[in-house]
């Protein structure tokens, strides 16, 4: 099968989020059962690495006194030339988009090229709903832009469901419910591909110790980590809550208490019991310190890939229901899962604190539900016959 993906935001190797590591992996993937994959991406994202993965085309952006009009895809000329390109000079059996911008062009090149390739709409978040969010109050936008961009990708991703794209990917039920519910979309047109993790060994003790050795962290303290792109306005009020509320709070808890933070774009300092990094080079390392993973997050789509990476070396979790959406993890069982951050989420952290049994018991149930069900392997396959109904539908089978 010859697969085109386009994505948006991202580029295809070298991961620094979580989507761009759900599209690299992915690919990894298909190329692993044989399929040959060819991804177009935004000209700035390209990285010499990329071609060890897919065969690479790119596009350059609209650009406007200095902002990049990314999800105005469908007026960009070099964005459908890229297209059409592709689409001569390639056999494609099918073409998977990441973001409801660039979908028109895309289905129109089908048509002017007698290309036939299906497409389906494979989104990390639902896109309407995470634009609404992080524009609302971002200073770094106009309220010109404020106002209209979330109604604009509303209508945008509405048309591409019900119109564009023969199929749709959610990353979990809560996405796929929203989805058919605010698009009024078939059930059997949308299609839930969770997200998941490489599975890795597990840290020994010496690993442990020396991660803590390495960073300059005191065997007594009793470290909980925390990391994510910082940017994100999500990501970013959990670095914020970490700071102002949980971490003095727990302070007068445990006085060992040591939040251990970072991610890409991330200040790097030290304050009172809260350590960060910055951009975290080897994140292994990085949870290896760590004894408890917190998830302060309150707002967006999608899954957090950190869940699975904190799964991935049995840390215990305290997270709000919302940091762990779209995880079939059940409270008590494979993590401690809390409506917000408040009083009760305090709690959780000192009973962990407090508890090293119980911290083995989360953490080793975590770890054996991501081998369960969160691998990529698992996943790869899932989407790969996603794939395949797709094809058998378009055939008429």
């Amino acid at each position: 099968m010859n697969v085109l993906d386009i994505t948006i935001h991202v580029g295809l190797s070298q991961p620094k989020n979580g989507s761009q590591e759900r599209y690299a992996n992915l690919v990894k993937q298909l190329t692993a059962r044989d399929n040959s994959v060819i991804v177009l991406e935004a000209a700035e994202f390209v990285d010499p690495q990329d071609a060890t993965l897919a065969t690479i085309y790119s596009y350059s952006d609209l650009k406007f006194v200095g902002r990049t009009l990314r999800v105005f895809r469908d007026l960009a000329p070099g964005f459908a030339r890229s297209v059409i390109r592709i689409l001569r000079e390639n056999a494609v059996d099918l073409i998977q988009i990441s973001h409801p911008s660039g979908a028109f062009v895309v289905k129109l090149a089908t048509l002017l090229t007698a290309s036939g390739a299906p497409l389906v709409y494979a989104p990390h978040n639902v896109e309407s709903e995470l634009v609404r969010e992080t524009f609302s109050n971002d200073p770094r936008y106009t309220r010109i832009e404020r106002f209209v961009l979330p109604r604009y990708i509303f209508l945008l991703e509405l048309l591409v469901c019900r119109f564009v794209a023969q199929h749709v990917i959610a990353v979990s039920e809560r996405d796929r419910d929203i989805i058919i519910r605010r698009f009024r979309l078939a059930p059997a047109k949308i299609t839930v591909v969770p997200s998941g993790c490489s599975l890795e060994r597990l840290p020994t003790h010496e690993e442990k110790a020396r991660a803590r050795r390495e960073q300059g962290i005191s065997e007594h303290a009793r470290v909980i980590v925390f990391h994510g792109f910082y940017a994100y306005p999500p990501n970013r009020e959990a670095f914020d809550l970490i700071e102002r509320y949980l971490a003095p709070r727990l302070r007068t808890v445990n006085s060992n208490v040591l939040f251990l933070v970072g991610g890409t774009g991330a200040p790097t300092f030290e304050r009172e019991n809260v350590r960060s990094v910055g951009f975290i080079e080897d994140l292994p390392r990085f949870l290896a310190a760590g004894e408890i993973a917190t998830v302060p997050i309150g707002a967006g789509s999608g899954t957090r890939l950190k869940i699975f990476q904190y799964m991935n070396k049995a840390l215990p979790i305290v997270t709000t229901e919302k940091g762990i959406e779209g995880v079939s993890a059940h409270n008590g069982e494979h993590a401690l899962i809390v409506p917000r951050v408040d009083e009760r989420f305090i709690d959780q952290v000192a009973y962990l604190l407090g508890n090293e049994r119980e911290r083995a018991r989360l953490g080793a149930n975590a770890r054996n539900l991501l081998e369960e069900k969160y691998t990529w392997d698992t996943i790869g396959a899932q989407l790969l016959a996603v794939y395949k109904r797709v094809l058998e539908g378009r055939h008429g089978s």
